[in-house]
């Protein structure tokens, strides 16, 4: 499956991330991610004209702990961070420092070489785009937003038209309260929660059915 894991690793590099040429880019991991799909992003990296760093450290014993030091300090310094971290950190100083200090972070915790092929490799990003486009541009514009499943989901929202729909690219360039149907989210966007519903129905093997 190597030469499906390079396709899916090329597409977060320069669609996901966007690396350019010149940029420092730092890949984070704890102990725990695959060591062949951090490599492979180094070199898929390196070949666009990063500047790559890769680092490695233990996988702790429970999600949101800092970072060590020299860890931090490498994160504030990069333009571009690459975070596969499974104890995840996205609620740490020093996570929310390298947001403040100018980093764009593509966040994929928990990612493994099978999801990247068949979640990031398989899917046309750009399609996904313009779908999470058009469900922002209808959410937005009605005031009630029923969800169904041939699993038995039948989920009725209310909304106000007037509230804004954050939406982006899906890169995390800075930090955002977001209020999406009156739930509060913070540093996500709509198309994240658009890919972990995605990833959720592949998983389970759901269709489901927006109504308007």
């Amino acid at each position: 499956m190597f030469m499906e894991l390079v396709k899916a690793v090329y597409k977060v590099v320069n669609v996901l991330a966007g690396v350019r040429e010149g940029e420092s880019v730092l890949v984070l991991a704890d102990s725990i991610v695959d060591r062949e799909m951090l490599d492979a992003i180094c070199g898929v990296a390196h070949t666009v004209g990063g500047e790559v760093v890769q680092v490695i450290c233990e996988t702790r014993p429970r999600v949101n702990i800092e970072s060590p030091k020299p860890v931090a300090a490498a994160m504030a310094s990069s333009d571009v961070i690459i975070d596969f971290v499974y104890q995840y950190i996205i609620h740490t100083n020093a996570f929310y420092n390298a947001l403040n200090s100018g980093a764009r972070i593509c966040d994929l915790t928990g990612m493994n070489s099978d999801m990247m092929i068949r979640l990031i490799g398989r899917i046309n990003y750009e399609a996904m785009c313009a779908l999470g486009d058009k469900l922002a541009e209808i959410i937005s514009s009605n005031k009630r937003l029923k969800v169904y499943s041939d699993r038995g989901t039948r989920l009725v929202m209310e909304n106000a038209p007037s509230r804004p729909v954050y939406h982006n690219d899906g890169k995390v360039r800075r930090l955002v309260n977001l209020s999406f149907l009156g739930v509060k989210f913070h540093g996500l966007t709509l198309r994240s929660l658009l890919m972990e519903l995605l990833f959720w129905m592949d998983f389970y093997g759901l269709q489901v059915r927006l109504e308007f």
